[in-house]
Order: C-alpha cells, then sequence, then structure tokens
C-alpha cells in the first residue's frame, strides 16, 4: 500500500454509501521511531517530539467531540461494524446520549483490536453523514429495520 493507513467502507439499507482511504496515527508513531533512531543527535529532537506528541492530543481531542456529536441525536438503526473490528449497537431514539456513548464505548473497548483516533473518526464522520442522509430522506417510520453496515480493513 505505501503508506500505513485504513480503508473504510458503509452503506446502508436505504440507500446511503461511504468510502474513506486514510493514514492513521501509525505514521506519528514511525516519525517518533524515527527521531528515537536517529543518528543525528540534535537539540531538535526533543522538540520534535514534542510537537508529534502534541499532534496525537490533538486528534484526541477532535476524536472525543466527534464521539460526542455522532452518539447525540441519533434516529433508531443499528451499526453493525465488520472485518477488523466486529460488533453491532443499535441505537434507540429513547436512550438518554450518555447512556449510547457509554455502551456504544464499552462496544469499541471490547474489540480484539484497538480502535485508534484516526479510524474512530472515520467511524464517527461516517454516523454524522448517515445521520444526515437518514434526515434529509425522511426515513423516520417507513423502514422496519434501519442498519449501517461498516467494513473498516487495517
Amino acid at each position: 500500500m505505501g503508506m500505513v493507513g485504513f480503508k473504510f467502507e458503509a452503506c446502508s439499507s436505504e440507500g446511503f454509501s461511504y468510502s474513506q482511504s486514510r493514514w492513521t496515527e501509525g505514521s506519528l508513531w514511525l516519525a517518533k521511531a524515527a527521531l528515537k533512531g536517529s543518528q543525528n543527535k540534535v537539540a531538535s529532537v526533543g522538540a520534535n517530539k514534542a510537537l508529534i506528541d502534541a499532534i496525537e492530543g490533538e486528534f484526541s481531542k477532535l476524536k472525543d467531540l466527534r464521539f460526542y456529536d455522532a452518539v447525540a441525536d441519533t434516529p433508531n438503526f443499528e451499526l453493525c461494524v465488520f472485518q477488523d473490528f466486529n460488533f453491532r449497537y443499535k441505537f434507540e431514539t429513547n436512550k438518554n446520549s450518555d447512556l449510547k456513548r457509554w455502551e456504544l464505548g464499552l462496544k469499541i473497548a471490547n474489540c480484539k483490536n484497538d480502535m485508534g483516533d484516526h479510524v474512530a473518526l472515520a467511524l464517527f464522520e461516517c454516523m454524522e453523514a448517515y445521520k444526515v442522509h437518514y434526515i434529509s430522506k425522511n426515513l423516520s417510520g417507513k423502514y422496519n429495520y434501519n442498519f449501517l453496515n461498516v467494513w473498516i480493513y487495517l
């Protein structure tokens, strides 16, 4: 592939589709390893590591904000995640957003693979796009069973 990244694909029961390929925080880990192993020990190595740490921290903050937005005001649907992460979560409008965040966070945490910030960002952005599709197509009540299938390939 030539880069550290992942492929993300999604579709729904009512015509939504979403696809992305991105680099991941693995690229930042490689940059840290390169700095650590550098033969040229200059004073700026510590500053560069601090800059990389700061970038990682900002991605983590952004992920948390996206998670909050993605789970708020969700319609009734089932999120089905496959491939390198396998779980299902049913969003129900009668559940409190904090409870949904806790339950979905637990599902993600219990996956075999750790979901890095960039993968989580892609998932939450997809969920937001799905909500826009759902609302714009006025799908509420039109289908007995709404689902969003997501495949994540690391």
